[in-house]
């Protein structure tokens, strides 16, 4: 049977499981394959008003909706990468029990949710600042980008994960009207790689626990996995070292009445990362690290800890 036939198979099976397993199967099948725990990603949309301190209604309000958007937006794409991913995560130990994979949803219903969840995402981005609305555009158009090509190239893959998350932040920064740092922007983008790494890395230990000797869909192979965690290693420490020098810069000597707190914050962020990077060597990471820590206690803490290290330092 070759791929069409598989296709067509599996298509014509999820067609028929959907009047078996009800409304209710398939609203939780749709809600599974638009990755809605992984909204809490789209938390980045608030940084802009917390470190600016932006506070007022108008703020809270903006940010709300641009996390909305984005949300939608994601969604949108999560369900066209699993659409084209489909016959790769067949074969994959954990992504084959994803809807499309299985044969829960078919085809036509994917693309009735990748259309519908991408009109809903701009529908509610035109509350919003035409510039938000342009930050969106690119982020939508980057990650379908990533899911039909960037993906499968060497390197660039995780610079474009890095960015898209960075583009959160500036899509934040453009809902409330406000000028984020340039130091927030270099912060994130080389924060946001190191994770971009530790997540391949995740997946290529994964692979050779298994077996395997190439990602399928990717272009990393299982010697890869040597570089990945000193390369994570490398941009995480540049994203503190940028943190450490924004410190001192104009920005905050304006904005904290105790910049020198905000010191506080670099142990806390040194720790999480290399306690992060170990447990991904030891194969305890198995979701996206973003979306491991909000799930995991002490990464939690750590959060606590420096939300309450900046409340201390204003």
């Amino acid at each position: 049977m070759n791929r069409a036939q598989r296709s067509n198979t599996l298509d014509n099976k999820a067609q028929a499981q959907v009047p078996g397993t009800g409304l209710l199967g398939l609203a939780r099948d749709a809600l599974m394959l638009m990755r809605v725990h992984h909204w809490q990603k789209n938390i980045l949309v608030f940084v802009p008003m917390l470190v600016s301190r932006e506070f007022g209604m108008a703020s809270l309000g903006a940010s709300i909706t641009a996390f909305l958007a984005f949300s939608l937006a994601a969604s949108s794409a999560y369900v066209l990468n699993d659409l084209i991913d489909a016959e790769a995560d067949r074969l994959h130990q954990f992504k084959r029990e994803r809807p499309i994979a299985r044969g829960a949803i078919s085809r036509a219903v994917a693309i009735g949710l990748i259309l519908g969840l991408a009109v809903a995402a701009f529908a509610v981005a035109a509350l919003l600042p035409i510039e938000f609305v342009v930050v969106l555009g690119v982020y939508y158009c980057a990650t379908c980008l990533y899911s039909v090509i960037v993906k499968r190239m060497l390197g660039l893959d995780v610079v474009v994960l890095a960015l898209l998350y960075t583009l959160r932040v500036i899509a934040g920064d453009e809902a409330i009207g406000s000028d984020s740092s340039e130091w927030i922007i270099a912060f994130s983008l080389f924060f946001f790689l190191a994770l971009a790494l530790v997540k391949r890395f995740t997946e290529l230990s994964y692979l050779l626990d298994a077996g395997g000797t190439r990602a399928p869909s990717r272009a990393y192979r299982v010697e890869d996995l040597r570089v990945m965690v000193p390369l994570a290693a490398a941009s995480g420490f540049s994203a503190i070292t940028i943190f450490t020098r924004f410190i001192g810069s104009e920005d905050v000597l304006l904005t904290y009445s105790h910049p020198e707190r905000l010191w506080y914050i670099a142990p806390v962020l040194i720790y999480w990362l290399i306690r992060l990077m170990l447990l991904a060597n030891r194969l305890k990471v198995r979701d996206d690290p973003v979306v491991y820590a909000t799930g995991d206690l002490k990464s939690l803490l750590c959060g606590g800890a420096v939300a309450g290290i900046l409340v201390w330092a204003w």
